[in-house]
């Protein structure tokens, strides 16, 4: 099949994944394309960044912010000195020659044109930051799929990580989905879960969910490729649909003891 990955231009988590995802596709005979989204499409940098301020903290926003930048500098850095890792989504498409469709918002009329052109089979969106309007959902004929880093139906909606260890749950994971209008709506493909610890951090729930995601994520294509039409009930009874969160939030995750690094 030919896969359009809709993501974002994020260093920290999204290089790693989408790279072994990337690798292990096309060695099944996919060919996968890649659609890279600001994190603010749909809204302004400045904007997301007064969020994320609020959300971390001075000391939290400050070790983010270190993170990125060691991974920008990293990028840069000849192969041999990265140890084959990539940092950032322009070495993976460097890495796995992957074609680039780009765009603005997902919901261009030309971009949605294009995906047709390309003869596109599936899109899959892993933390793409805009909603998916009817147009480009019916583009692609063997649909759109979502990778949502939490057990849907429980948490819908952004950080759904950091919600999970607020709401004291004992266990997180991954759903991949397939998408219709509504938010982290549709019938669930694959679903892989994770135990959360009392020690764990944000970040290693990041990184544990990653490990089990890729595998997730190639299931789910797996059974699209094949015609496989089982799926789980995503319902809406039980879903909560979360928005950003904010600094009372962030107050009350530090209060129960959580951490974000």
């Amino acid at each position: 099949m030919k896969i359009l990955v809709i993501t974002q231009d994020a260093p920290l988590y999204l290089p790693w994944f989408l790279d072994r995802f990337v690798g292990r596709a096309a060695a099944q005979g996919h060919r996968v394309f890649l659609t890279r989204l600001s994190p603010a499409a749909g809204g302004s940098m400045w904007r997301e960044a007064k969020r994320r301020w609020a959300f971390y903290g001075p000391r939290a926003f400050a070790t983010a912010s270190c993170r990125i930048l060691l991974h920008r500098l990293a990028s840069k850095l000849p192969a041999a000195l990265r140890g084959g890792r990539c940092f950032s989504l322009g070495r993976v498409i460097a890495r796995h020659g992957v074609p680039e469709i780009p765009t603005r918002s997902v919901n261009d009329p030309a971009f949605v044109a294009r995906v047709r052109a390309e003869g596109i089979d599936l899109v899959v969106s892993v933390a793409a930051p805009e909603i998916f309007r009817a147009e480009i959902l019916a583009a692609p004929p063997r649909g759109c799929i979502n990778y949502h880093t939490a057990l849907l139906p429980r948490h819908r909606g952004r950080q759904p990580l950091f919600w999970a260890m607020l709401a004291g749950d004992a266990e997180t994971g991954v759903t991949v989905h397939e998408m219709n209008a509504k938010l982290d709506d549709g019938p669930i493909l694959c679903q892989k879960r994770v135990p959360i610890s009392g020690t764990d951090t944000l970040h290693d729930l990041y990184l544990k969910t990653m490990s089990v995601g890729v595998d997730a994520l190639l299931e789910a294509v797996g059974k699209i490729a094949r015609g496989d039409r089982a799926r789980m009930p995503n319902p809406a009874e039980g879903a909560v649909v979360h928005g950003f969160p904010g600094r009372a939030e962030a107050a009350a995750f530090r209060r129960a003891g959580r951490r974000f690094f």
